[in-house]
């Protein structure tokens, strides 16, 4: 009979990185970044604007961010592109194309229809750091986890006064994620942190 510690030193190394790739797996997922998007859009919409300019920020969403998903969903479905995480750089490519339509489209919208000006600047913010995805992925796969994380992190702490180290330990715990996925390295990750990071400090200029 085998004695059980001989299969400790291979057993348990395997089993620790079963645990930590089901784990990273539900933080991409939870942290996908039109959750985020979402999430950071009605924050800011509820702390910054009044009760009957609400309707802005959910038609903004619908159509900046639901809209695109919703065309990644088709995508998926229609087998060309492999999952909603889209793995492979070229699969990015057109989705984000469609985004970067979508919220040209609603920025035009929030800016014609005088929206709260909050939602208008973050409106812009999503158009270009949504072109800078598309100009990078071109070239080079960059993490849109970790640049709307950081987005968050830096809107978050500076208009929401939400606690800024624990935003920026989701932002490594996100990188931590999708590195351990092998969705992307470590320069990936960085590099979507701080395009994420810049966009959202023009948003406070």
């Amino acid at each position: 009979m085998s004695h059980p510690s001989l299969f400790a030193p291979t057993t348990q190394p395997a089993t620790h990185r079963l645990h930590a790739q089901s784990i990273a797996r539900l933080v991409s997922h939870l942290t996908h970044p039109p959750i985020v998007a979402a999430l950071g859009v009605a924050l800011l919409t509820v702390t910054t604007a009044r009760t009957s300019e609400w309707w802005w920020a959910v038609g903004y969403t619908a159509l900046a961010i639901l809209a695109p998903t919703l065309f990644i969903a088709v995508q998926v479905r229609r087998g060309k592109v492999g999952d909603f995480q889209l793995q492979q750089r070229q699969e990015r490519i057109v989705p984000y194309a469609v985004a970067l339509g979508c919220a040209g489209l609603g920025v035009i919208t929030l800016w014609l229809g005088n929206a709260p000006r909050v939602l208008q600047r973050v409106g812009w913010m999503t158009v270009l750091m949504t072109l800078a995805l598309l100009a990078i992925t071109l070239r080079w796969k960059i993490s849109a986890h970790c640049a709307y994380a950081a987005t968050f992190a830096v809107l978050g702490s500076a208009l929401l006064h939400m606690a800024p180290l624990l935003l920026w330990g989701g932002v490594l715990v996100i990188a931590w994620a999708r590195i351990t996925l092998r969705r992307h390295d470590l320069w990936q990750t960085l590099g979507g942190a701080v395009l994420g990071a810049a966009s959202a400090l023009l948003v406070l200029r």
